[in-house]
């Protein structure tokens, strides 16, 4: 059976307690990869010094020692780098079973344009969780139905637990947004997948992905910045116009964001430089946007939540939703 050649990339940054536990994982792969390529966005701590030690020891490995530009622009560096024919990308913070690569191939002949395979969820508090993943393949060039799937199981935008064709990144010029640091992978995938023709889904759960109180991830979300990277996804995904039902999961996913833009101004308190206009903005667009998609569902987690969504779109007046929403959560912003 033929094995295709895989590039693996990993941004590090600042991730010394990590990394070894990364590269290790990786070294210890089942399948034979071609090159693991480290870019080191600058790290203040000795995460460049661990790299440069594995390096050492391994002529597969390539580091490159670069300025602190994010996640965004070590990926596409390493893109640059790659002469694999697939590539993978890792955090440094996470880790790989020894069967991860070679399960995505699962002794088919068959290339797929993209692989997708499930993974562990480790918590803050210690616990781990894995959410089934059934089993897909598409050769027919009609994917639609898998890609939505993976939307619908929150699958589809990580950069990791993929493999990406080289071929294709390359021709369409797909790269990273660096202008973003929240969900830069998700747009990568959806420009990603308006060029595929195949695509295979793989239950196995051999990535581990953590989740820190303190990751970039857990952090808050500028209410106005995550709007404008809702709307840009939202526009993006009409590029998937095979994929059915697409355009209404993506405006009830929008509508849903707009909804927690709202609550993020009160949940935790004031939020710094958000004065009365800020806020006004943010509650307009969550109505306007409303009020010309009536039609829409988002899903609920919470009765409670269901009831303030309901409550909020009643008032009309995003002045009275501020006065209420500021009673409602014991804050009071100095207008």
């Amino acid at each position: 059976m033929y094995q295709p050649t895989i590039s693996i990339i990993i941004p590090v940054y600042n991730a010394e307690q990590y990394l070894n536990r990364c590269i290790d994982s990786v070294l210890s792969q089942s399948y034979q990869f071609k090159e693991l390529i480290l870019v080191d966005d600058g790290s203040q701590d000795k995460s460049g010094e661990i790299c440069d030690a594995y390096a050492k020891g391994d002529d597969r490995i390539m580091v490159f020692h670069n300025q602190n530009k994010g996640a965004s622009a070590a990926r596409n560096f390493g893109l640059d780098k790659a002469t694999g024919e697939y590539i993978s990308f890792l955090d440094s913070d996470d880790w790989i079973e020894p069967d991860y690569y070679q399960d995505f191939f699962a002794n088919e002949d068959f290339m797929y344009d993209i692989y997708f395979q499930n993974y562990v969820c480790h918590k803050g508090d210690g616990s781990t969780e894995i959410k089934p993943l059934k089993p897909l393949s598409v050769k027919n060039g009609n994917a639609g139905e898998a890609i939505l799937y993976l939307m619908k199981e929150v699958k589809f935008g990580w950069s990791w637990i993929k493999l990406f064709k080289h071929s294709i990144i390359s021709k369409y010029d797909i790269r990273f947004d660096e202008s973003i640091s929240l969900r830069e992978d998700e747009l990568f995938a959806l420009q990603y997948c308006a060029h595929i023709d195949s695509l295979c889904i793989r239950p196995n759960a051999n990535y581990h992905y953590y989740i820190y109180d303190n990751s970039l991830t857990r952090r808050f979300r500028d209410p106005i910045e995550s709007i404008r990277i809702s709307r840009l996804l939202m526009q993006e995904s009409s590029y998937l116009s095979y994929v059915q039902g697409i355009q209404e999961y993506e405006e009830s996913y929008f509508l849903r964001n707009l909804f927690l833009a709202v609550l993020k101004l009160y949940v935790n308190g004031t939020l710094e430089g958000y004065g009365i206009q800020k806020r006004i903005l943010v509650i307009r667009e969550f109505l306007q946007f409303y009020f010309a998609h009536k039609e829409i569902n988002i899903p609920y987690k919470s009765k409670r939540a269901k009831f303030m969504y309901s409550f909020l779109w009643n008032l009309h007046s995003p002045r009275l939703i501020d006065f209420v929403l500021q009673r409602w959560f014991s804050v009071s912003y100095k207008d």
